[in-house]
C-alpha cells in the first residue's frame, strides 16, 4: 500500500483490481475508506462471492473477488481493525461471537491495537445470529417470489423479481388498473391524434419520393379556426392525462410497495393511500417531465423550423432555400443527439422521484433529489432494465395503434394501458427498492415502512 500502512490483507478482485484492509484505512486503485466511516461489512453473495461495505456518504460497495474464500479472508482483516463489525457467528459457532483471539488467517496476530488517536469502539449489541437452515429456507422463498431481501438483486434477478410480482398479482393489478388505465389511455391516443391527423399533415400526393423526384413532401399546418380549437383540446387533453397518470402512478406504485414487502394489498386501500399521495407524485412527474422534455425543446424547435422550411422543396436544385434546409436538418440532428442523451439521463437517474413521492413521505423536490442519489452509479443496469421493459411494451402500443383511429383510442389503448401501465410501475418499484437497499441498508427499510411479513424474515444488517 503506498503511502500508507502495510495491508493485513490485499485479495485480487474480478475487475483486476486489489482491496487492501489495513490500520490507516481499506484501499481500493485510487479509492480510500476511513475505517471509522464504514458502517457495515459482511458477505451479501457466495456464488459468485461478493463483500459489501456500507460507508458514510459513499453509500453500498460491492466488491468480487477473484478467488473463492478470499472475501473471508479481507472480512477477517477488517473485523480486526473494527471488532465492532464483526456478526455474531462470523468465525465461530452459530449463536457465539467470535472474538479476535483465535484467527482464521494464517499468521495473523491474535489481536490487533487500533491506530494512536483512533477511538475505541465498543461491541455493538443487538447484532443477528446467523440463520439457521428454516429462517435460510424462507429467506430463499421470498427471493424466489420476488419479495425484499437482504440482498441486492443483479440485472437477471430484478427482471425474474418483477415479472413473478406481475404473474402472482395479477387479479391485483387488473382491479387497480381497471379503471384509471383506461382513462389515461383515451386521454393520451386522443392527443395523439390532434397532433398527428388533425394538426400536423401531410400531402398523401407527395408523401412518398420516388427515383426520379427530389421533391420534398408537402407539409401544412391546419388553417384557420379549427387551428385553435385544436390546440386548446390538445393542452386540455395534456393536462388531464397529466392528473390521471399521477393518480394511476401513486396507486399503482402503493401497491407494489405492498406487494413487495409482503403486506395484504386491497384496492380500496391502495387508491386511499394513492389519492393522499396524490399531490406530491403530481408535482414530482410535472418537475420531471419538464426536465425531460425542456432538453428535447431546441430539437423540437429546429424541426418544427425545417419542417415549414422543408415542404416541397427540390433537394436536386442548389438554391438558397435548398441550402438552408440542409443547414437545418444537420442542426436538428445535433440538438436531437445531444437532448435525447440528456433525456435518457433524466429519465433514469430523475425517473424515480414520483415513486418515491408515492411511497414515502418525501416532497417533490426532496423526492427528485433522493432519486438522482440512490442512482449514482448504478444507472446503466437501471437503465438496461427499464429499457427492456419499455421496448416489451412499446411493441404491445405498435401492435394497438395498428387499429384505425376510433378504435385505437378508445378500445385498443385503453386495454393495452390496463395491462402495461401496472407492469412499469411494478418495474420502478422494484428497482427503486433494490437501489434504496444498496444505498440505506436492509434495516433502513423495514423500520422506515414498518414491514410487517407472513413469512420469516431474513436476518437484517444494521444500517448504522
Amino acid at each position: 500500500m503506498s503511502g500508507g500502512a502495510t495491508p493485513l490483507a490485499s485479495i485480487p478482485l474480478r475487475d483486476g483490481t486489489e482491496l487492501q484492509i489495513a490500520s490507516d484505512g481499506v484501499r481500493n486503485g485510487s479509492k480510500v475508506i476511513e475505517l471509522a466511516k464504514i458502517q457495515d461489512a459482511r458477505r451479501v453473495s457466495p456464488s459468485p462471492e461478493t463483500i459489501a461495505l456500507r460507508v458514510a456518504g459513499m453509500g453500498l460497495l460491492e466488491y468480487e473477488p477473484e478467488r473463492d474464500g478470499d472475501g473471508t479472508i479481507a472480512l477477517e482483516a477488517l473485523y480486526q481493525l473494527r471488532p465492532d463489525l464483526r456478526p455474531v457467528g462470523f468465525g465461530g459457532q452459530p449463536g457465539v461471537p467470535a472474538y479476535p483471539g483465535s484467527p482464521l488467517i494464517p499468521g495473523m496476530p491474535p489481536s490487533l491495537p487500533l491506530p494512536p488517536g483512533y477511538p475505541q469502539y465498543p461491541q455493538a449489541p443487538g447484532f443477528p445470529a446467523l440463520p439457521g437452515y428454516a429462517e435460510a429456507r424462507a429467506l430463499a422463498e421470498r427471493r424466489a417470489r420476488g419479495l425484499l431481501t437482504p440482498f441486492p438483486r443483479r440485472f437477471g434477478e430484478t427482471m425474474a423479481a418483477i415479472f413473478q410480482l406481475f404473474s402472482s398479482k395479477f387479479r391485483i393489478w387488473f382491479l387497480l388498473s381497471l379503471f384509471l388505465a383506461p382513462i389515461a389511455g383515451i386521454l393520451d391516443g386522443g392527443a395523439n391524434y390532434l397532433l398527428f391527423s388533425r394538426i400536423l399533415l401531410v400531402n398523401e400526393s407527395s408523401a412518398a419520393l420516388s427515383p426520379s423526384s427530389c421533391v420534398l413532401p408537402a407539409y401544412h399546418v391546419e388553417a384557420g379556426p379549427g387551428l385553435i380549437r385544436d390546440i386548446v383540446a390538445l393542452v386540455v387533453l395534456f393536462g388531464l392525462s397529466l392528473l390521471a397518470t399521477a393518480l394511476q402512478t401513486a396507486v399503482l406504485s402503493v401497491a407494489a410497495r405492498d406487494v413487495m414487502l409482503d403486506r395484504t394489498v386491497s384496492v380500496k386501500g391502495s387508491y386511499r393511500e394513492g389519492l393522499r399521495r396524490w399531490g406530491p407524485t403530481l408535482r414530482a412527474s410535472f418537475l420531471v417531465g419538464s426536465a425531460y422534455y425542456l432538453v428535447l425543446l431546441p430539437a423540437g424547435i429546429s424541426y418544427v423550423a425545417l419542417y415549414l422550411a422543408a415542404s416541397g422543396t427540390n433537394l436536386c436544385v442548389e438554391t438558397n432555400s435548398t441550402n438552408a434546409v440542409l443547414s437545418l436538418g444537420c442542426l436538428g440532428s445535433l440538438f436531437f443527439v445531444a437532448g435525447v442523451a440528456l433525456a435518457i439521463l433524466f429519465a433514469v437517474r430523475l425517473g424515480f422521484a414520483p415513486y418515491l413521492a408515492a411511497t414515502h413521505e418525501v416532497s417533490a423536490r426532496d423526492a427528485i433529489a433522493q432519486s438522482w442519489q440512490i442512482t449514482r452509479g448504478h444507472f446503466w443496469r437501471a437503465f438496461g432494465v427499464i429499457l427492456l421493459t419499455g421496448v416489451m411494451v412499446w411493441l404491445i402500443l405498435q401492435v394497438a395503434s395498428a387499429f384505425p383511429p376510433i378504435l385505437t383510442v378508445f378500445v385498443a389503448t385503453p386495454l393495452v394501458y390496463i395491462f402495461t401501465v401496472p407492469f412499469i410501475s411494478l418495474t420502478y418499484i422494484t428497482l427503486l427498492y433494490d437501489l434504496l437497499l444498496r444505498h440505506d441498508g436492509y434495516m433502513a427499510l423495514t423500520q422506515e415502512t414498518k414491514v410487517q411479513t407472513s413469512t420469516p424474515t431474513a436476518p437484517a444488517p444494521p444500517s448504522r
